[in-house]
């Protein structure tokens, strides 16, 4: 699975901490599911486990993506 740099969604925030790697534009992320697990590190739902797909309002766009 896939998701834009722009999605605002656990997968592309600076605070979740699940399985995933910058595609190789960096404008994107590629990780394994929608169901797939992380904590959030420091943001809305500090250590939380959270799906990939979640949302809240402390989102802020992973350093590494563009």
């Amino acid at each position: 699975m896939s998701h834009a740099s722009a999605a605002k969604q656990c997968v592309t925030c600076q605070y979740w901490g699940g399985p995933r790697k910058a595609n190789s534009s960096r404008t994107g992320v590629d990780y394994g599911s929608d169901r797939d697990k992380g904590e959030c590190c420091g943001g809305g739902r500090d250590k939380l486990q959270e799906t990939a797909v979640y949302t809240c309002g402390k989102w802020e766009k992973w350093n590494i993506l563009r």
